[in-house]
């Protein structure tokens, strides 16, 4: 059973992220929608993830602050997400 919290920054927000072993400071965008060029990323732990199932199980316990991070634009959100 998976425990603790997981949320979504919201459009505008700046955060430092890790790119190519470099702290990189990136504001969120709204979608490109191309969903094949990019991972998940963990902004809490700063941690990328290569496939779903390894970012399934970093989630499973613990609170977490995920993020699409594309690879030709940066960090990028989808409004809907946090919509339930």
């Amino acid at each position: 059973m998976a425990t603790g919290k997981l949320t979504f920054p919201e459009i505008g927000e700046e955060f430092v992220v890790t790119v190519a072993g470099h702290p990189t400071m990136m504001k969120v965008q709204g979608p490109c929608e191309d969903i094949h060029s990019g991972h998940w990323y963990c902004l809490t732990h700063h941690k990328g993830f290569e496939n779903q199932m390894t970012k399934d199980g970093h989630i499973h316990h613990g609170n977490h602050k995920l993020v699409w991070m594309c690879h030709r634009h940066g960090l990028e959100i989808d409004p809907k997400w946090g919509e339930k």
